[in-house]
């Protein structure tokens, strides 16, 4: 029998200790796992939402809920500006393109978004099936926004007012499904795009000549103004040209977002805290257990080595019950923090929010990993030595 066998063996001695164990450490690595794939997704997704998007400029107000509700779309709009700011904004040297963003209404939950196909642009985004929109009340369907709706091309649909699902319907103008996008991993999925000129005309902002268009006026306003910079000096000066000569405000996705991450760092390191001391607490549990199982079995022991079974194996024997303990610690906590992040990703998805997955390793994870086989092999170290240096004669003589 080998060296193997016989560690599963004396693991499985006190199954109800071991489960036990198993399940502490599990606990804490499967936070520390959660915390890794999670931070991770977001930043990986937040930096994919806002590619291409330099500055963002809207109503006063806060510059976090701006980003939120232009970028992420995961608020509510501080308000409107009026459309010349877009032409104003564009007039500037240092301005490569601005996107206007018209919000107000939804369909099922999933945003319906005033733009232009630029916007589209900005993702790389392909066309699955159509085309974009030539007319008014013409609309481009996001990948999960078709999946969730199950909208596909000719079909039509009426908008919901406000940027939750059980708002009065927009009966009085119909959308038409004209396209369908390819999915592109980034916050486009779950949109449905259309012209501003429609969201005007939905919300009494233009009139409807009859001919399918919409006559536009001087009048007429947008939620947001998404803007490129034409070289990297506009940095410092388009925000504060904006801020200090304008009514409106100017703000920056990367700067909101690192201040997001920031403001979850003391909730993020408490928990991380917590894990450490749950992993440390089993890590405690299995040196424990290795001495309880050495003081048990040390006739058994005894008379292995009389038998022929040098210091060396008995050394291996227990190192390897330690790892296998350790091992089936680490094993549980990859498995609940995958798990815990899939269930958090189907709630999110469910809640047209950020989008995570379980089905995803982090880098922090092989770090992890070998550090938790490292911690358990240190532990395991000394009561495997103890078992090594076993006197045979006394322990036989005596009979346990």
């Amino acid at each position: 029998m080998n060296s193997f066998t016989l560690a599963l063996r004396q693991v499985w001695r006190r199954p109800l200790q071991t489960l036990i164990n198993a399940l502490v450490m599990g606990l804490g690595v499967g936070m520390v796992v959660l915390l890794l794939i999670g931070q991770e997704q977001l930043r990986d997704r937040m930096s994919r939402d806002a590619q291409g998007i330099d500055l963002v400029v809207g109503p006063a107000g806060s510059p976090m809920q701006l980003i939120l509700s232009s970028v992420y779309h995961l608020d509510v709009p501080i308000g409107n500006l009026p459309l010349d700011a877009r032409e104003r904004i564009h007039q500037e040297r240092a301005v490569e393109r601005t996107i206007p963003l018209a919000l107000g209404d939804n369909y099922h939950g999933y945003r319906i978004v005033g733009t232009e196909p630029a916007y589209a642009e900005l993702y790389e985004a392909e066309l699955r099936e159509g085309g974009f929109w030539a007319g008014d009340f013409q609309a481009v369907v996001g990948a999960a926004a078709a999946e969730g709706t199950g909208l596909g091309l000719g079909d039509q649909f009426e908008g919901m007012h406000g940027l939750g699902d059980g708002g009065p319907v927009h009966g009085e103008h119909p959308y038409e499904v004209v396209g369908v996008l390819e999915r592109t991993g980034s916050v486009l999925d779950r949109l449905i795009l259309t012209s501003v000129e429609s969201v005007w005309a939905v919300h009494d902002h233009g009139h409807d000549n009859g001919h399918g268009h919409v006559d536009e006026d001087q009048g007429h306003e947008v939620t947001a103004i998404l803007v490129q910079y034409a070289s990297p000096m506009a940095a410092a000066r388009l925000p504060q040209m904006i801020d200090g000569d304008t009514p409106w405000q100017a703000a920056r996705p990367a700067h909101e977002s690192a201040r997001l991450f920031a403001m979850m760092r003391p909730v993020v390191d408490g928990m991380a805290w917590f894990a450490v001391i749950l992993v440390g607490a089993s890590l405690l549990g299995v040196v424990t257990l290795l001495y309880q199982n050495l003081r048990e079995r040390r006739y058994d022991l005894a008379v292995m080595r009389a038998m022929g079974g040098g210091p060396g194996l008995l050394f291996r024997i227990t190192l390897l019950e330690g790892l296998l303990m350790v091992l089936a610690g680490l094993l549980t906590g990859l498995a609940l923090g995958h798990l815990a992040c899939e269930l958090l990703g189907a709630f999110s998805e469910a809640g047209r929010s950020i989008v995570l997955t379980g089905w995803y390793w982090a880098d922090g994870q092989w770090l992890l990993t070998g550090g938790i086989l490292l911690a358990g092999l240190l532990v395991a170290i000394l009561p495997a030595w103890l078992a090594s240096r076993i006197n045979v004669a006394n322990t036989l003589r005596r009979g346990y």
